[in-house]
């Protein structure tokens, strides 16, 4: 009977740790423009410490479609940084807010990802906090240790190389490599807020 008693209370504290652990956070789209300057005014602070400016390119709302915030950081005619902030509430009140960071290398650029510069914008934005170590230990990685078709990406465009991490069991947090036929590379980050 105590050893029943013991596994149903480690069993339930384990359960309400994963649920504590994986609790979303529903918003108002209100709720996310009002995050989207604040998120704007952190990307600002770490841009400004790279010597780099942030423009917001765009915002949209309307009832019938979810929210979203653009902002841009241009490092150099062939780099640049773009974020996205959204919110998934499609015709109701509240919806998830997520964001993706994309950090795109043209393909006639011999330039190489500042992870440094990306994982200071990620952290701005995002609820998991990542390292550029991490982002580095990623990017030399082999293929074959993070493959994009295990999780259903499906190389539409021939891409040369496609690697996703998912930073947790349910991906609620995922960081993507691809590099195109032209030489392009994009490392994403994105997930939850």
């Amino acid at each position: 009977m105590k050893k029943t008693v013991s596994f149903l209370s480690v069993l339930l504290v384990a359960v309400l740790l994963l649920n504590g652990c994986t609790a979303k956070k529903y918003v108002t789209v209100e709720q996310t423009l009002k995050n989207a300057d604040i998120y704007l005014e952190k990307i600002q602070k770490a841009a400004e410490q790279y010597g780099y400016e942030v423009e917001k390119t765009s915002h949209s709302h309307s009832d019938a479609d979810s929210c979203y915030v653009h902002m841009r950081i241009v490092i150099s005619p062939e780099e640049e940084i773009t974020v996205a902030v959204v919110n998934s509430a499609y015709n109701s009140e509240k919806g998830l807010e997520g964001f993706s960071v994309d950090y795109v290398i043209n393909g006639d650029s011999e330039q190489q990802f500042d992870t440094q510069l990306f994982a200071d914008v990620v952290n701005c934005v995002s609820g998991k906090a990542i390292s550029a170590d991490l982002c580095d230990e990623f990017l030399s990685a082999p293929e074959s240790e993070y493959p994009a078709e295990k999780y259903g990406y499906e190389r539409i465009n021939g891409e040369l190389i496609a690697k996703i991490h998912p930073l947790n069991f349910f991906e609620d947090w995922t960081m993507v490599y691809l590099m195109a036929k032209d030489g392009s590379e994009k490392l994403s980050f994105g997930g939850l807020t």
